[in-house]
């Protein structure tokens, strides 16, 4: 990776970047990987003419070395070795137990420092592919200047059956907005990621203000656990996914699943950017 000098995605500051690890160092330290390369491929689908044009290339983490171990140059170094550190070392020990399939010291603690772990993966994950990058900076700066997912945010957790891929990741991006008129293509305002962690995952769904009035009811409508918003009660386990399970939460997007179309100005999806 080479060096540049370039803003940090978090506190926007012109200083040189720093090779930050997507899911963490302690990740890679403490879990094995049988993984020797990583499988990255982006794909692109315009539906404004009808007939829906996709494209697909290989993606900027195609390369040697496990999924989880994957770094990408994006943050400043006191971003990276103060509050982001921090966030990691908080949410490590419980995204540890989830991940051998262990939820019985789950409290709302845990869970707050599992949202604010899963939301920086998220904000750093889509800068693999800048055609997804959806998140405003404004989101970033409210998770470092206050250690949580801004409030828009839905994040839920799930467990994942024996035979489902341990390190698999899907991140989608899409525009939801007024008719687009003319050949250029608005940047991504929603997106949705979902990160297979061992034996759990978690899902990520961002977007404009109260896109999902109810995501208590998104997180139903999955089978997955709400994390955030957090809920007055601890979540209990839930059932394992199979793989089939696992794909329909992370490929079909969220408006089959309790997305108001009130909110949706011009009540369709122009296009979806994969």
């Amino acid at each position: 990776m080479a060096q540049f000098k370039t803003h940090c995605i978090f506190c926007n500051e012109p200083a040189r970047r720093t090779a930050e690890h997507i899911f963490g160092q302690w990740m890679k330290d403490r879990f094995t990987s049988t993984f020797t390369r990583t499988d990255h491929f982006t794909s692109f689908t315009d539906w404004r003419s009808g007939a829906p044009i996709s494209t697909m290339a290989k993606g900027r983490l195609h390369r040697q070395g496990n999924p989880h171990a994957q770094q990408l140059r994006l943050v400043c170094k006191r971003c990276n070795n103060e509050w982001m550190s921090r966030l990691q070392t908080s949410a490590s020990d419980v995204l540890s137990a989830l991940m051998r399939d262990d939820w019985s010291t789950l409290d709302r603690v845990g869970i707050r420092h599992l949202a604010a772990w899963s939301a920086m993966v998220t904000m750093c994950f889509e800068f693999a592919d800048l055609k997804t990058q959806a998140i405003p900076q404004q989101e970033r700066e409210i998770l470092m200047n206050t250690g949580a997912p801004p409030d828009n945010w839905i994040i839920g957790f799930g467990r994942v059956a024996a035979s489902v891929d341990p390190e698999s990741t899907w991140h989608r991006g899409a525009y939801i907005g007024p008719p687009i008129i003319g050949p250029g293509l608005p940047a991504c305002n929603v997106q949705t990621t979902t990160i297979v962690l061992r034996s759990c995952f978690v899902h990520c769904l961002s977007g404009p203000a109260r896109l999902i009035p109810q995501p208590e009811h998104y997180a139903a409508s999955l089978g997955i656990r709400q994390f955030w918003p957090i809920s007055n009660n601890v979540p209990t386990m839930p059932l394992a996914f199979t793989a089939a399970g696992l794909a329909r939460v992370a490929t079909n997007f969220f408006i089959p699943y309790g997305g108001s179309p009130d909110l949706l100005i011009g009540s369709r999806i122009p296009f979806v950017r994969y």
